[in-house]
């Protein structure tokens, strides 16, 4: 499995490993965000990806926003160099429910 944008064009394996993808057009998004950006988010490590990005993707998909996150590192600059550049802004969360099962999804809401 590769995480790259080409990837998500493989709608089916995406299904077949029951992982959701983002359902917006993540270059439009991204560029939109660069024009007029408006969250500049300090701190780009697990929490923000797993939780601050997704919240942000769920109103993506609701159409409540149009822009993405820029996140920014102060502390460990490998995060953007080692996770963030190598998979094009790309992470997938997984959140373990409490009947055991869990939902996993393509973050694509990181713009830059």
């Amino acid at each position: 499995m590769k995480l790259n944008k080409k990837a998500l064009n493989q709608v089916s394996f995406w299904e077949k490993v029951q992982i959701q993808i983002p359902k917006f057009e993540i270059d439009d998004l991204a560029e939109k965000t660069a024009k007029e950006p408006i969250w500049l988010h300090f701190g780009s490590g697990n929490i923000f990806r797993g939780f601050v990005a997704g919240l942000q993707q769920n109103l993506l998909h609701q159409k409540l926003t149009g822009k993405g996150i820029i996140a920014a590192e102060l502390f460990d600059f490998e995060i953007i160099d080692k996770i963030f550049i190598p998979y094009e802004n790309l992470a997938i969360a997984v959140t373990l429910k409490s009947d055991g099962t869990m939902d996993k999804q393509v973050i694509g809401s990181i713009c830059e």
